[in-house]
């Protein structure tokens, strides 16, 4: 199982969550908004647990925090390969 752990300190600015988002999945550049990232995450087609360290972190971001959160809740939903764990 590949293992991705995201930290909410990296993630403190729209921008600099995306690229890094970007470079953490190997994703295109130009997903640079919650739906385009979606799109692109659904593609994962091998068993992938992903874990978020530092969330409080993440308060920067306003409400947006919760959206972000809720693409990947709702990625493992969906996609049976995936698993989303909150740790801190």
């Amino acid at each position: 199982m590949k293992i991705i752990t995201l930290y909410g300190t990296k993630m403190r600015e729209k921008t600099a969550a995306f690229e890094y988002l970007a470079r953490k999945f190997g994703l295109d550049p130009d997903v640079k908004n919650l739906d385009a990232l979606y799109d692109a995450l659904g593609e994962i087609n091998e068993p992938t647990q992903i874990n978020l360290k530092n969330r409080t972190a993440l308060s920067a971001l306003g409400d947006y925090a919760d959206d972000l959160i809720a693409v990947f809740t709702d990625l493992a939903e969906e996609n049976e390969r995936v698993k989303f764990e909150i740790l801190s």
